[in-house]
C-alpha cells in the first residue's frame, strides 16, 4: 500500500462526497420551492373563497395537486438515490449492480452538467451480471474523469458512460460527443498513475483512447 496515494485518494473521495451532497442541497430546495409554490397557490384559491362545490370547477385544485404529488415523487426518487450512495461506503466491497452504480451517478451529477449546458447519460449493455468491488471508489473514478471532460467540453456537448462485458470484466467507457472548448478548461485533473494505482487495488485497468478523448475502465467481475 502506497500511504500518500491513499491519503491523496481518501481526500478526493472527501471531495467528491462534499460536492455531491451540495449539489443535491441546491436540487432539493428547488424541489421544495416548487412544492411551496403550489401550496402557495391553493391557498390562495381557498381565501378568495374559490372553493369548488361541484367537480367541474375543481380543475385549478386539481392541476395544483397533481402538480404536487409529482414534484414529491421526483424529491423521493432523488433522496432514495442519494440513500443508496451512502450505503455504497458501508463496506471496503460489496457485490452490485454496475449500470445502477453509473446511473445514480448520472442523477447525482445532473445538475452540474446541466450548469455548464452539457449533457449526461448512459448507454448500458443490459443484464450486465455483478460486479464484486468498491463501488465507492469506482464512482469516485467516474466522477472525476466526468469532472475532467465537463471543464473541457462546449456548451450543448455530451459526456456518455458506456457498459459492456468483456472478457470477465465490466468494462465502462467514457466518452464525449460534441466540440471541445477551443482552450481546455479541464479541472481537477488527477495524475494518471493515482488513477492506475486505484484501479491496481480493485485489480482492474485504465486505458486513455487519447485520440478519441475516450476513458476505459475495466473492473473484474470478483476481485
Amino acid at each position: 500500500m502506497d500511504i500518500e496515494k491513499e491519503k491523496t485518494l481518501q481526500t478526493l473521495q472527501m471531495r467528491f462526497i462534499g460536492k455531491i451532497l451540495s449539489t443535491y442541497t441546491h436540487e432539493m430546495k428547488n424541489h421544495l420551492a416548487i412544492i411551496k409554490e403550489s401550496s402557495g397557490l391553493i391557498q390562495d384559491l381557498i381565501n378568495m373563497g374559490k372553493l369548488p362545490r361541484k367537480k367541474k370547477d375543481a380543475g385549478p385544485f386539481v392541476s395544483t395537486l397533481t402538480a404536487i404529488d409529482d414534484q414529491v415523487a421526483r424529491s423521493t426518487a432523488v433522496i432514495s438515490i442519494l440513500n443508496r450512495f451512502g450505503h455504497r461506503m458501508d463496506n471496503p466491497a460489496s457485490t452490485f449492480d454496475i449500470n445502477e452504480v453509473i446511473e445514480e451517478l448520472i442523477v447525482l451529477m445532473n445538475r452540474l452538467a446541466k450548469q455548464k449546458r452539457i449533457g449526461l447519460k448512459g448507454e448500458f449493455q443490459r443484464e450486465m451480471p455483478p460486479v464484486h468491488s468498491s463501488p465507492y471508489r469506482v464512482q469516485l473514478i467516474l466522477y472525476t474523469l466526468i469532472q475532467e471532460k465537463l471543464g473541457a467540453l462546449d456548451v450543448d456537448g455530451s459526456i456518455v458512460l458506456s457498459t459492456a462485458l468483456r472478457d470477465g470484466s465490466a468494462t465502462i467507457r467514457v466518452y464525449e460527443q460534441g466540440a471541445r472548448r477551443p482552450e481546455d478548461q479541464g479541472q481537477d485533473v488527477t495524475p494518471r498513475d493515482l488513477f492506475q494505482y486505484a484501479m491496481s487495488e480493485l485489480k482492474g485497468e485504465i486505458t486513455y483512447q487519447t485520440d478519441e478523448h475516450a476513458v476505459l475502465v475495466s473492473i473484474p467481475l470478483t476481485e
